[in-house]
């Protein structure tokens, strides 16, 4: 039994198999040697004509106590014929892990580093590191664990404003690049309608974009659509109505500002798929007053009935969406 000592409270795990001396993080249980001998010449040992497979060294973990992959470092002879494989194993004494690096003693030569990372975060069940003898003779002085961080999960669109950030070029291998290539060509497109001359035209046809979101894109429940458009006539108004299949659904009327129109839109029915039309409406002023009552009832009630025509009302744009998922 080698874990005899009590926790130090180190975050590391370390053991010198020659003279004894360890630190114990509370994350480690235990660590048995089965097979071989231990002296202060030799650390933990096996000779060469032990049978083979026999001699491991095993480390308990405390899972609830360690989530992150662990680097492992192994002071070792490098002895001729030395076969030595790194396996997980489970609170049942089951292997989940057969080989992690496959002879680290050749792994270490080809690397130059005696130093490997155990993949702890892949294997939820394993509860155990086992340094195993393979073959051949083993001399092992000292044996290190340690928590090391793994990549963290971050969402593509904070990757994006850092890489915005820091302004350095993308690989094309980077998984960002198509995806900013695609981004800066939409907002160049949203930036030559926005800048588009918007002309009046005579009687109650009142000419209108749609700028923002463009056609195909992926919204939230939430979104600010924003357009062009001219004056429109005396008496009419710009309403943004959801359409689904047939059917349309009176949204929010748009405040105009100059040749500028923006509103806020709130989706909040399962079209099928997620996709719906956004369509801008030139509105009469009888339309109007009837939207505005439908509108009113609609709070009261919390019911919104579908529009399947809008009598005295002219459609001027329309872009596909489709919602993100919630």
């Amino acid at each position: 039994m080698l874990g005899a000592a009590e926790n130090s409270g180190s975050a590391n795990l370390f053991f010198d198999f020659r003279n004894g001396t360890q630190t114990r993080p509370v994350w480690v249980s235990a660590i048995n040697h089965e097979g071989g001998q231990v002296n202060s010449n030799r650390g933990w040992f096996v000779e060469s004509n032990a049978p083979a497979a026999s001699g491991k060294i095993v480390v308990d973990l405390v899972r609830s106590s360690v989530t992150a992959n662990l680097a492992l470092g192994i002071v070792f002879d490098e002895l001729p014929d030395t076969d030595i494989a790194v396996q997980l194993w489970d609170d049942q004494n089951r292997v989940v892990a057969v080989d992690l690096f496959y002879n680290l003693l050749f792994k270490t030569k080809e690397a130059q580093t005696d130093t490997f990372v155990v993949p702890l975060q892949k294997y939820p069940h394993a509860t155990k590191v086992v340094v195993r003898r393979v073959s051949g003779p083993v001399s092992i002085f000292a044996l290190s664990l340690y928590p090391v961080a793994a990549d963290a999960a971050i969402d593509a669109g904070s990757q994006e404003q850092l890489a915005r950030f820091f302004g350095d070029p993308l690989s094309p291998s980077n998984s960002l690049h198509d995806a900013m290539a695609l981004t800066k060509a939409r907002e160049t497109a949203v930036t030559k309608l926005i800048s588009a001359p918007i002309v009046a035209s005579s009687g109650t046809n009142n000419p209108g974009l749609i700028v923002g979101p463009l056609d195909g894109d992926r919204v939230p429940r939430s979104f600010e659509v924003r357009g062009r458009t001219a004056q429109p006539a005396a008496g009419h108004h710009l309403w943004v109505f959801v359409q689904v299949g047939r059917f349309l659904f009176p949204k929010a009327e748009a405040t105009v500002d100059g040749h500028a129109w923006r509103a806020t839109i709130t989706e909040d029915g399962s079209p099928p798929g997620g996709k719906f039309f956004l369509a801008l409406y030139d509105v009469g002023a009888e339309a109007h007053s009837r939207i505005t009552e439908y509108k009113r009832k609609a709070r009261a009630s919390g019911s919104s009935p579908a529009w399947t025509d809008v009598t005295g009302a002219s459609r001027v744009a329309r872009v596909s969406l489709r919602l993100q998922p919630d």
